[in-house]
């Protein structure tokens, strides 16, 4: 398929990668040494309005291409993926609210969410569950005109600072129900934080709900479609995670190409010796490989075509692709590379992320072998 972006596109990533440079690289010590994102970030967030990128003006966005916003994430990816991944329980609610919600559930949500007035979490994953919805253990039971709710959700980026919460639930049976409704209510209760091997500053933890009230009217659809809403906006949510991963592992190349060049052995630089050439070679291959994965996939999106499929080849193959070159670039550094003096030894621990949440390797080649059996 041959197709590139358009010349706003370009003038997007072209920005956003000035601005992350700019803005946000400075601040990348401090987060990792902290494991906190000083206020300031959300505020950059907000004035780079990646949150609204791919939603309408009417609803307080931008109205750009779906691929605006994938080169974006991109760009930030290079810089500093836990920024990258802020916003982005937010951006899918925002998605289920466009696709799902009422009139009224837009006006009262999604609008402060794509200005970045209100921030979000997406609690789906379960202690018990993994990447099985059916496996769901929380419950919501209708009592008048609300649903009470009683469960625990593990693995909830935002869970601490979210003013809302998407929530799947069993309704009827083993059938499921997804709603959207405000954190401060009695019985949403953020637990332990989770400690995290890479991704620092980003809040990870569990959610336990105790007779958590949500009213009717706040249902995404109908109260049994909740597994529908999952499977659309995941299937999106799969193309950003690829461009996250696929940032990352630019940014890993970058930093072997950069090393290479400063590092001398025996009176030369090593990017002169044939063995460090053929592992820069090889980081390329896969880096642009995925490049066009992450690009074709956003482009169906923006063209309204079906991605269930590609989305989960994108996410496996930039989730893997990112992982390799990040071994290969840490391999050119040597121990250096093992070391927090060099941005590799970050960027190794943040790459493994992607192929284990929002929905793991090997759930992804599930998805893949269904859609082709289909």
């Amino acid at each position: 398929m041959a197709f590139e972006l358009s010349e706003e596109e370009k003038a997007i990533k072209k920005s956003v990668r000035e601005f992350a440079r700019k803005e946000f690289a400075p601040l990348v010590p401090q987060i990792e040494e902290e494991n906190e994102f000083p206020p300031v970030v959300w505020e950059k967030l907000k004035e780079l309005r990646i949150m609204g990128l791919l939603f309408e003006e009417e609803y307080g966005g931008v109205g750009s291409t779906f691929t605006s916003f994938i080169v974006a994430v991109e760009e930030i990816g290079q810089v500093c993926p836990p920024i990258a991944n802020l916003p982005m329980e937010g951006i899918m609610t925002a998605l289920a609210l466009r696709r799902f919600g009422t009139d009224e559930q837009k006006k009262k949500y999604m609008i402060p969410l794509v200005k970045g007035e209100k921030r979000a979490c997406w609690a789906f994953t379960e202690p018990s569950t993994g990447s099985d919805p059916r496996a769901f253990e929380t419950r919501a039971v209708l009592d008048g005109d609300e649903y009470v709710f009683n469960g625990t959700k593990r693995f909830i980026t935002g869970v601490f600072s979210a003013d809302l919460v998407t929530l799947f639930a069993k309704t009827k049976g083993d059938r499921a129900g997804a709603f959207v409704a405000e954190t401060d209510r009695a019985g949403f209760t953020p637990g332990r934080r989770e400690r995290l091997m890479g991704m620092r500053g980003l809040a990870t933890g569990d959610l336990i709900l105790e007779d958590f009230r949500v009213p009717r009217e706040n249902v995404l659809g109908k109260d049994d479609e909740g597994f529908k809403v999952l499977l659309e906006i995941e299937a999106e949510s799969r193309i950003r995670s690829a461009a996250l991963s696929l940032g990352m592992a630019q940014a890993a190349l970058d930093e072997a190409v950069a090393y290479s060049k400063q590092r001398h052995q025996r009176g030369h630089p090593i990017s002169e010796f044939l063995t460090i050439q053929w592992q820069l070679a090889e980081m390329a291959m896969k880096v642009e490989a995925a490049r066009y994965l992450v690009y074709t996939c956003a482009y169906q999106r923006d063209q309204g075509k079906r991605i269930r499929k590609d989305s989960a080849i994108a996410k496996l193959f930039c989730s893997t692709t990112a992982r390799e070159v990040a071994s290969i670039s840490l391999q050119v550094h040597g121990c250096y590379g093992y070391t927090k003096e060099f941005n590799i030894e970050r960027i190794y621990r943040d790459v493994k992320l992607n192929e284990v949440a929002g929905g793991n390797a090997d759930i992804q080649r599930v998805i893949i072998a269904n859609e082709l059996l289909r």
